[in-house]
């Protein structure tokens, strides 16, 4: 309990350190900036906006500190534990940037074999000599960590990734095919056990932990060493994790639920892993080379996936494909779907888009749709009189003398006239 207890005082210190305050804010705000983005866009596509850029942050930084408190218990159940300047806080600072930047060099599993890689270099060549604990990293502590934070992510991806998604449309064999960009990323505060070598001002009273006898879990032997010659104090870090995707195959709640269990399973391989690394150093060469191996094997083949599944969001003659529904909009009220298929307009068969949106969009009598969803059950809706109907349609076709190749300068004129009206 005393773990538990030390763990969650620990994350708690952000909300009363003026300068973990200051950061929360400040990526609170580039969160809020981002977001009203996206909100943007998805007026443009759908007319109205699928979440506000508000709900969207605080959503964000709720869960994300919630992650956060869950991830620092579990590091400290397993007695993840790093030296004094040993220079982990540098993965999680890098981490930071994969909100401004794309690339697999700042994402965990990466930086965990560069970091890994330095600290074997460093420490089995005694580079820099033993007093110097920079590239120093437990290379047990280093596995569990990212897959204790990967296992808290799939649990973030599952409940939240579906949200600030945006409707995407393609083409597929001369068919128009829809589908969801998903893009999330959230904040968590991870606080980690740090060894401070044993002297007379090396920790307050209050700093020490009390642990137990089963402690660590990870009962790795330079863990032990560690701690024997130590004091450990827990420090909390912020750490950036995202989640993007693409899907034309599954509804973006059924995406982000299969991408967080891919993501849940990797991390608890990944702590398997780390278990391996106390038989030697051979074992933890092979840690650090398999931590990004297996995530690129595991997310590649969830993409594999992907490209082999069929299509769900198409329109065609047996009817109109719904694509999103905006929640508590007209739409969502009358029971409609994202993959519902339109099929009848007051008992006639429908023949393409713009025939509903005219009859649902500020229609002053009321409609009734017949509609089949995923699964085949067929169903029928009225839209009473009202304006927009807060639902996307994936189009039947497109009028290739309307098309309009869109360039960079033609997209940001269509954007300065949309905020000018």
């Amino acid at each position: 309990m005393d773990l538990v207890l030390n763990a969650i005082k620990s994350v708690a210190y952000i909300f009363i350190d003026p300068l973990f305050v200051i950061f929360l804010i400040a990526m609170s705000f580039v969160f809020y900036v981002k977001n009203k983005k996206l909100a943007f866009m998805q007026r443009m596509i759908i007319g109205e906006n699928i979440n506000s850029p508000l709900e969207l942050t605080l959503s964000q930084i709720t869960l994300g500190i919630i992650a956060g408190f869950l991830a620092s218990i579990l590091i400290s159940i397993l007695g993840i534990t790093f030296k004094e300047g040993s220079g982990v806080e540098l993965i999680f600072s890098l981490t930071i940037l994969s909100i401004f930047f794309r690339g697999r060099a700042i994402k965990l599993p990466y930086l965990a074999f560069i970091f890994g890689a330095l600290s074997i270099v460093f420490t089995y060549f005694k580079i820099g000599g033993s007093d110097i604990n920079l590239f120093r990293i437990n290379i047990t502590s280093l596995i569990a960590l990212i897959g204790v934070i990967y296992i808290l992510k799939g649990f973030l991806i599952i409940f939240d990734g579906s949200k600030g998604s945006m409707a995407v449309f393609s083409k597929k064999e001369e068919k128009i095919i829809g589908g969801y960009v998903l893009s999330r990323n959230w904040m968590l505060p991870v606080a980690i056990f740090i060894a401070l070598k044993l002297s007379g001002d090396s920790a307050t009273t209050s700093d020490v932990i009390n642990t137990p006898s089963w402690w660590p879990l990870l009962n790795s032997s330079s863990i032990l060493e560690l701690i024997k010659v130590s004091v450990l104090v827990m420090v909390p870090f912020f750490t950036l994790i995202n989640y993007s995707a693409t899907t034309f195959t599954k509804t973006k709640k059924e995406k982000s639920r299969l991408s967080g269990i891919y993501t849940i399973l990797y991390g608890i391989i990944i702590i398997l892993i780390s278990i391996l690394t106390k038989f030697g150093l051979a074992m933890e060469v092979l840690a650090i080379v398999l931590t990004p191996i297996i995530y690129e094997f595991i997310f590649r083949f969830e993409r594999k996936m992907e490209d082999k599944r069929e299509p769900i969001f198409f329109s065609d003659d047996a009817g109109i494909c719904v694509l999103d529904v905006i929640p508590f909009s007209r739409g969502y009220n009358v029971g409609i779907k994202a993959g519902d298929k339109i099929i009848r307009l007051n008992g006639n068969k429908v023949l393409n888009e713009k025939e509903i949106y005219a009859s649902i969009t500020n229609n002053y009598i009321s409609v009734e749709l017949e509609l089949i969803d995923l699964c085949g059950n067929n169903k029928k809706v009225i839209f009473k009189k009202g304006k927009m109907p807060g639902i996307l349609l994936v189009p039947k076709s497109i009028d290739e003398n309307k098309k309009i190749n869109l360039t960079k300068e033609k997209i940001l004129e269509m954007i300065k006239k949309l905020k000018n009206k």
